[in-house]
């Protein structure tokens, strides 16, 4: 089993956001879609993170075995798919 490593963002009552470094088995992701919400906030300087403004976010889903659990990730789908297939093919390769 190979984890992933991925920046998640996380938001506390107060509104304000932080960061937390994870590691995600790849064989639980259910889907992916893009966070708008979270671009939008950064665009618009409502985050005291100190990452591009460019910078997208991607909600990820997990399987049942999750409980339905949810996770805001930083990076765009494209970038989060290119991590997750890259350790799959590690994982072939080992």
């Amino acid at each position: 089993m190979k984890f992933i490593r991925l920046h998640c963002i996380n938001k506390r009552g107060d509104g304000s956001y932080y960061l937390s470094d994870i590691r995600v088995n790849p064989s639980h992701i259910a889907v992916m879609t893009e966070n708008i919400e979270f671009s939008s906030d950064l665009k618009e300087g409502k985050m005291n993170l100190n990452i591009h403004k460019a910078a997208e976010f991607t909600d990820i889903m997990f399987t049942s075995k999750m409980s339905g659990k949810r996770i805001t990730v930083v990076g765009s789908l494209t970038n989060i798919e290119e991590k997750i297939n890259s350790s799959k093919r590690n994982l072939l390769r080992d």
